[in-house]
C-alpha cells in the first residue's frame, strides 16, 4: 500500500466510521474503523487475516462464512525482539480489542447471540470476543464445548460458563482473566488454561488435569483438588507460584506435574534442568500417593484432615474479592 493511501485511511478515522473502510493486502484485511462488515461472498476467514484491524470494535459476518479462525484476530510479534513463552507454536500473537462479533441468519455453519460466535447449533462455542474489561460475561446454556482458542486473552470481570458444558478443548482459555471465575468441571484439553489470571484460591473438580492445563497462571495461591480428581499429568501446574495445593489420597500425580525450569551458570553459558517445585507445600492425608509425591521430590507435606472445612483452613482460604487490583492480559 503507498504511503499516500495509508495516510489518506489514517485521516479518515477522524471522520465518523464507514462500515467498509478496508482493505485487503496480501491476504489480510487493513483498515482503520471500528466497525467492520466483511463482504459477502468471503467463505474463509484464515489466521492472522484479520489482525491489522486494529481499532475494530465490532466485526460483521456475511452468510457466506464456512469457516472462521479464532486467530484470524491476533496480533503478530516480531520474532526478532519477542521474549514470551509462545504457546501457539508457529503463530506469535497478542490479544485484539473486538467486542462484538455477528453473523447473517441462516448461515448454515454459525451463530451469534450477544456478540459471541457459537456453531449453527449452539453446541459449541466458535469465538468470544476478548475485550470485555469490567463486565461479565455469559456463555449461552447448551453449549457443550469450548473449541480451540476460542475464548483467549479474554479480559472480563467474570465469565460465567454454562451448566451443559462439557469439554473445553486444547488452548480454549489461554491467557484470560478468570480471577473472579469458577473453574467449570468438565474434561479438559492440552493448555486449556495456560497463562490464564486464576483466583488468588481455586477449587478443581476435573477428572484428569492434562499436560499444561494450567501452565504459567498467575496470582493463585491455594488449590483444592477435590475428590473427582483422579490423574495430575506431567506440566499440568508448571511454572505456578502455587504456596498450597491439597490433594487427595486417590489421585494419581505424574512425575513432573508441578515442573520448573531452572538456570545455572557453568562459567560459559547458563545451563537449564527441569525439577519439581520445590518451595510449594502439598497437603493430605498420611500414607496417600500425594505424601509418596511430595517426599520422592523433596517437596514439603503436611498431613491435613479430609473435611472441607479443615482443607479450607489449612489453605488459609479466603473467599474471592471482586475488589482485587486489576491485572492486565499475560502474553506469551
Amino acid at each position: 500500500m503507498s504511503e499516500n493511501k495509508m495516510k489518506d485511511m489514517k485521516d479518515r478515522t477522524l471522520l465518523p466510521d464507514d462500515v467498509n473502510n478496508f482493505e485487503i493486502e496480501n491476504g489480510s484485511f487493513v483498515g482503520f474503523s471500528k466497525e467492520i462488515r466483511i463482504p459477502c461472498g468471503v467463505k474463509r476467514i484464515a489466521p492472522l487475516a484479520l489482525a491489522p484491524l486494529e481499532n475494530m470494535k465490532k466485526l460483521m459476518l456475511p452468510n457466506t462464512i464456512e469457516c472462521f479462525e479464532p486467530s484470524a484476530l491476533r496480533q503478530s510479534y516480531d520474532t526478532s525482539t519477542k521474549q514470551h513463552h509462545n504457546i501457539w507454536g508457529e503463530i506469535e500473537s497478542r490479544p485484539h480489542r473486538l467486542e462484538e462479533i455477528h453473523i447473517c441468519e441462516g448461515n448454515p455453519h454459525y451463530q451469534s447471540k450477544n456478540g459471541i460466535l457459537y456453531s449453527a447449533d449452539g453446541t459449541r462455542l466458535i469465538y468470544l470476543p476478548p475485550s470485555h474489561y469490567r463486565k461479565t460475561v455469559e456463555i449461552a446454556e447448551g453449549v457443550y464445548e469450548l473449541c480451540e482458542d476460542s475464548c483467549c486473552f479474554v479480559n472480563a470481570k467474570e465469565i460465567m460458563f454454562p451448566s451443559t458444558l462439557r469439554r473445553i478443548s486444547d488452548r480454549a482459555c489461554c491467557s484470560s482473566n478468570l480471577k473472579n471465575t469458577q473453574i467449570p468441571s468438565c474434561e479438559l484439553g492440552e493448555s486449556a488454561f495456560q497463562g490464564s489470571i486464576l483466583p488468588e484460591y481455586a477449587d478443581i473438580y476435573n477428572e484428569v488435569i492434562p499436560a499444561k492445563a494450567f501452565a504459567n497462571c498467575a496470582v493463585v495461591k491455594g488449590i483444592f483438588l477435590h475428590y473427582s480428581v483422579k490423574l495430575v499429568k506431567n506440566g499440568a501446574f508448571s511454572y505456578t507460584d502455587i504456596e498450597k495445593i491439597y490433594i487427595p489420597p486417590t489421585t494419581q500425580i505424574e512425575e513432573n506435574a508441578f515442573v520448573r525450569e531452572e538456570g545455572r551458570w557453568s562459567g560459559k553459558e547458563y545451563e537449564y534442568h527441569t525439577e519439581n517445585y520445590q518451595k510449594m507445600i502439598i497437603g493430605g492425608e498420611l500414607g496417600s500417593n500425594a505424601e509418596i509425591f511430595a517426599n520422592a521430590n523433596g517437596i514439603k507435606f503436611e498431613v491435613v484432615g479430609n473435611s472441607e472445612e479443615e482443607i479450607k483452613i489449612w489453605l488459609d482460604w479466603k473467599e474471592r474479592n471482586e475488589d482485587l487490583g486489576d491485572f492486565g492480559m499475560l502474553y506469551f
